[in-house]
């Protein structure tokens, strides 16, 4: 296995395995993010690679706005990690994580943020085992307003 950095070549490839993990979106918009990404000096991804193909992606941003427990910034943010199935657990979470926390170091940041659905018990327990510290839960609400 291989870890790389996003290229031209591998916008695609990172569009199509952000698409498993968010299916609720669409190729076409994660393909504008993923060229968004690449195009960007405050955003990367890596990717992991075998003999077969692309297995899972971690991406990271620069956040200078807020970020929840953190008094620096930037900060170096996870905005999406995911590996398929057949690669989760044998510590290729950990590799794309120490290359994200390398690109942010790089970046100048001092600090690591991110976040998961409160019900992720599975990527609360990485976070966790990766030594990130759990800052605070939060229930988000909407309201639709009716016309008058």
């Amino acid at each position: 296995m291989k870890t790389e950095q996003i290229t031209e070549n591998t916008i695609s490839d990172l569009a199509r395995l952000a698409v498993e993990m968010w299916p609720d979106s669409s190729y076409e918009v994660e393909l504008q993010d993923a060229q968004d990404i690449f195009h960007s000096n405050r955003k990367t991804a890596f990717l992991l690679r075998d003999a077969e193909g692309y297995q899972g992606f971690i991406m990271v941003f620069l956040r200078y706005d807020f970020v929840e427990g953190t008094a620096t910034s930037p900060v170096g943010y996870i905005e999406g990690i995911y590996l398929r199935a057949a690669f989760r657990r044998q510590g290729y979470a950990a590799r794309l994580l120490q290359e994200a926390e390398n690109w942010a170091r790089d970046q100048g940041c001092t600090e690591m943020g991110s976040d998961t659905e409160i019900t992720n018990q599975v990527s609360i327990h990485f976070h966790k085992k990766m030594g990130f510290g759990e800052v605070n839960r939060v229930v988000c609400f909407y309201k639709k307003l009716k016309s008058q």
